[in-house]
């Protein structure tokens, strides 16, 4: 229908794939597949987004857009995102909350507490191999 179209043009210009939107899946690069599931996770119009290592296996500019993007949905569009990574790089520049696992909870708390100036967080939280 018309309503459909307009949504998926919609959210496609929000993750920023208009200009791709006749390509062949197998046709993206990593990044553009990425945007491709987050605008199909889009689609349902959610409040909440769940990712799991959502930059996984992404060079480094599109680790950049892709966080710019959630950034962006989250600022702008509102949305509340939950995300489990292991880079603590993210983690510390796209967060403001944080909940440590390991086993059990070892943080829960604001992002600049757990890594506060002059903390080690490997050592303080034992983060070995991550």
């Amino acid at each position: 229908s018309k309503i459909d179209h307009d949504i998926i043009n919609e959210i496609l210009e929000i993750v920023n794939l208009t200009k791709l939107k006749n390509r062949k899946l197998n046709e993206l690069s990593g990044g553009e597949f990425q945007r491709v599931l987050l605008a199909k996770a889009l689609a349902v119009e959610p409040q909440i987004l769940v990712l799991d290592e959502p930059s996984k296996g992404l060079d480094s500019k599109s680790e950049t857009i892709f966080y710019n993007l959630l950034e962006k949905l989250n600022k702008k569009h509102g949305k509340t995102i939950i995300f489990a990574s292991h880079d603590l790089k993210a983690v510390k520049n796209m967060t403001n909350k944080v909940i440590y696992l390991n086993t059990n909870i070892k943080y829960f708390g604001k992002t600049n507490v757990f890594f506060a100036e002059g903390i080690n967080v490997y050592e303080k939280f034992n983060l070995d191999g991550i």
